[in-house]
């Protein structure tokens, strides 16, 4: 493989919408939680625990950020002329990466977090991305 193979168009397109889409979700997924909380009567200081304290609030957030990180696979390797499959899967890595990077830089205590969590949503992405990558290549037209 060379790397003139590597489509720079696909995979900022591809990671555009798995990060900044994934973020955006699932910010609006914690607002939106956070308010249910409120409507339900729970102290403004307390909402915060109770969020940590919920793993459905986590399974949430994996399914959301997994969805946004095959859609930006999917559509990175769909744009990608060649290697789909390897064009996904970039996807997959730079983001692991980029996550990682962005947890460490703004994350507060990981022990805030439940022990299965981040070994889940790392583990998941590359899998998510390679099985979006093989259904885009599956999907695709001959050119």
């Amino acid at each position: 493989m060379k790397l003139s193979d590597i489509s720079i168009k696909a995979l900022t397109i591809g990671l555009t919408i798995d990060m900044f889409g994934g973020i955006l979700a699932q910010a609006a997924f914690g607002f939106f939680y956070a308010g249910l909380l409120l409507s339900q009567g729970v102290a403004q200081p307390d909402v915060s625990a109770r969020i940590l304290a919920d793993n459905s609030f986590f399974v949430a957030t994996v399914i959301i950020g997994d969805g946004f990180l095959a859609a930006g696979a999917f559509v990175a390797a769909h744009i990608a002329r060649a290697r789909k499959v390897v064009h996904a899967g970039l996807v997959g890595g730079i983001g692991i990466v980029l996550s990682l990077v962005l947890a460490a830089g703004s994350a507060p205590d990981p022990s805030m977090y439940p022990a299965w969590f981040r070994p889940v949503l790392y583990g998941l992405a590359m899998p998510v991305a390679l099985f979006a990558g093989y259904i885009a290549q599956r999907h695709a037209r001959p050119r």
